[in-house]
Formats: C-alpha cells, sequence, structure tokens
C-alpha cells in the first residue's frame, strides 16, 4: 500500500506541470506543492519533530493547510487540523488531547492558539509558527526528507463533533488515508484532470481523507 509521501513523489516526477492546488491568492503544480510539503516536512525535522509526534494545525481550506498537512506526514509525524469553529476552551481540549508539539497556524486563527500557549494551557506546545515571516523562515530545503514512512504508521488525527461529550480525537494510518482516497476515485470515476471543489474544511474528514488526497 502506498502512502502518502509516496505519492508527492510519485506526482513530482509524473505530473509535474498538473494543477494541484488552487486557492483565492494562486495555485501550485504538483511539483510545486511536493516542494513546498517537503519544505514543511524538512522545517519540522530542523526544530526537532520526531516521527509519530503530533503537528496541529490551525487554518481555512487553501495553498498553506494543503502544504502543511501533507508536510506533517510527509515529517514522519502525526497531523491534527484543529477546527477553527472551536471555542477557546475546545480548542485547550483538542491541543492537550492531541498532545501537539508544534502548532502550524494561519494569520486569521493564530492569536487564539498563540493565547492559549503563552498563557501557559498546552504546555506540550513547543512553538506555534505562524504563517508569513515566521513561517517561511522555518521552512527547510525543498527536497524529499530522509524519512521512513510505513503504510501502519500514524497519519492524522481528526476530532469528533463531540455531541456526547467532549470531542475525541481518531487516529488514522497511511494506509487508512490511501484507501479512504481509493475508494473515492472508484465511487466517483475520478479522472487525473477532474477538478475537485473543496467545501467542507480540511478538518473534517470527507474534506480531507475523501476529496482532498484522490486528487
Amino acid at each position: 500500500m502506498l502512502t502518502v509521501p509516496d505519492v508527492l513523489r510519485r506526482n513530482h516526477s509524473r505530473r509535474p506541470e498538473a494543477p494541484a492546488v488552487v486557492d483565492h491568492a494562486g495555485r501550485l503544480t504538483h511539483r510545486q506543492l511536493s516542494e513546498r510539503v517537503w519544505s514543511v516536512a524538512q522545517g519540522l525535522k530542523k526544530v526537532g519533530i520526531r516521527p509519530g509526534e503530533t503537528v496541529a494545525i490551525l487554518c481555512g481550506n487553501g495553498i498553506f493547510s494543503a502544504e502543511t498537512i501533507l508536510g506533517a506526514m510527509a515529517a514522519g509525524a502525526t497531523a491534527v487540523p484543529l477546527s477553527w469553529r472551536w471555542s477557546r476552551a475546545e480548542l485547550e481540549h483538542g491541543l492537550n488531547d492531541s498532545q501537539a508539539q508544534f502548532v502550524l497556524a494561519d494569520r486569521e486563527f493564530a492569536p487564539s492558539v498563540q493565547t492559549l500557549v503563552e498563557g501557559g494551557q498546552a504546555p506540550a506546545v513547543r512553538r506555534v509558527i505562524v504563517e508569513g515571516k515566521d513561517y517561511e523562515g522555518f521552512l527547510g530545503p525543498a527536497a524529499a526528507p530522509d524519512v521512513a514512512v510505513a503504510a501502519e504508521a500514524p497519519a492524522v488525527i481528526l476530532y469528533t463533533g463531540g455531541t456526547t461529550g467532549a470531542s475525541k480525537g481518531v487516529l488514522l494510518s497511511h494506509r487508512n488515508v490511501m484507501a479512504n482516497a481509493i475508494d473515492e476515485i472508484v465511487d466517483t470515476d475520478m479522472a487525473p484532470d477532474d477538478i475537485t471543489l473543496l467545501i467542507a474544511p480540511m478538518y473534517h474528514s470527507a474534506s480531507l481523507l475523501c476529496w482532498w488526497p484522490s486528487r
């Protein structure tokens, strides 16, 4: 079974100029996306992330969310996309429950997590890295990291709606992620040049695990 890093390497060599992701600010080809993802992974390695540790991502949909979520996985870490709809108490729970070591956040939602970290309410978080100069300075070289990622290795933690209590983290492996993507391709007769509109937030399983990785 392929892993997420396997797919990134394949798309980088097989479909380098094909469009991969588009948002309001621009677009990336598969070559550009893979290299941005590798830069994120290299940056995480540089600041000391270890395989299996968790990296929280707090942002809206777009290029930033795509490259940070994939970057955490490519580093051998576990990506934890957090809901930007959460209250302060829910965000505190998600950070502590997941034991996030680093947080990658866009400009819009960074203040909410920075307040918690600076107030000592998320003690496991070593650093909040914010979109912009801080994030660009954190990035490493655009080369695939030397990290072995097995199909059964943890890839992502997604949180439930919490309708019967506190939101619960569901741990999924690279095998789980790829199985969801393959199922979506088969179910929708998806072709390589199809364009998929991601309306649901990427902390939601339908968006992150079905529509997005199938691209």
